[in-house]
């Protein structure tokens, strides 16, 4: 499922005399993240990655076979799910607020056999953007989902000199995860991390995202000597993936509330590890932060 059929996408400015952001209503991403000095943080898509910050909804990574299974019917499911793909309806902008809302229809009912509705708020305090996205289910049946954020910050980071690093605030995670294919393996790695900081080394990255999934809130910072840092708090989102594809020039601090499919697994879509369940008529708001300090 590629697209909707609502207007073309909207491309939209939020913000304030510390933070500018630039949205669009194609999947409700973020495209643009510029200082006061009008210095660009995001990374702005090319060869490498076609994205800048996409929205990750009903699952993070993918299903086995790329199939969702529910009531005994199976279902097509892409790889991070479908929302980054649709135009989502405008449902409020002022100048430091924008609110986007993704509703259940047809198209999306063939691959996810539900009834909800997504909304996703970006709101801009001095130099820090807040994003709440709100899932409710609007069906008579649990839902269970997932929802996550990827958005790349490009290397270097303006007037940065030297290596790269990521600085974990709280204390050490135990150690790591990995996701070959997308899905979630049992064997966990332990940190590369020195003191709390990880090094952006595309040596990390050979093998593909770094997935920090003990759950707690987290605050990782992305630093260079000269530079200003990006702090991103990942809030309500218990679970954070690093990814940097090797010799790419961006890094990926990923707030998720879920991890991937466990390699194997194979059971009904409300069933899945790690997800959260709503009962008929609930709603949940997750909540993140990235600031530039």
């Amino acid at each position: 499922m590629s697209s909707n059929d609502s207007p073309d996408p909207t491309v939209l400015a939020i913000g304030s005399d510390e933070l500018r952001v630039a949205l669009t209503t194609a999947g409700a991403e973020m495209t643009s993240l510029r200082d006061g000095e009008n210095r660009e943080y995001l990374w702005q898509a090319g060869p490498e990655w076609r994205r800048h910050a996409p929205v990750l909804f009903p699952i993070i990574g993918r299903l086995p076979g790329d199939t969702l299974h529910h009531d005994g019917r199976d279902h097509p499911m892409g790889q991070h799910g479908f929302a980054r793909d649709r135009v989502f309806e405008l449902a409020g902008v002022g100048g430091d607020e924008a609110v986007f809302r993704l509703r259940s229809d047809d198209a999306t009912r063939a691959v996810f056999p539900f009834d909800w509705s997504l909304l996703i708020a970006y709101a801009v305090t001095g130099a820090t953007l807040r994003i709440t996205q709100t899932v409710e289910n609007r069906g008579t049946e649990p839902l269970g989902a997932s929802v996550g954020n990827h958005p790349a910050f490009a290397l270097p980071l303006p007037g940065a000199s030297g290596e790269h690093r990521i600085r974990f605030a709280q204390a050490e995670p135990e150690g790591f995860r990995r996701a070959p294919e997308n899905l979630l393996v049992d064997e966990r790695h332990p940190a590369p991390l020195e003191d709390g900081v990880l090094t952006v080394d595309d040596e990390h990255f050979e093998e593909g995202v770094l997935i920090f999934d003990e759950p707690r809130r987290r605050t990782l910072t992305l630093e260079a000597d000269g530079a200003r840092s990006i702090a991103v708090d990942t809030g309500d989102f218990d679970v954070v993936g690093v990814w940097k594809p090797v010799g790419a020039p961006f890094v990926c601090i990923e707030p998720w509330r879920s991890v991937p499919t466990p390699e194997g697994w194979d059971g009904d879509i409300v069933d899945k590890p790690r997800q959260f369940v709503l009962a008929p008529g609930e709603q949940r708001a997750f909540s993140y932060s990235i600031t530039l300090s």
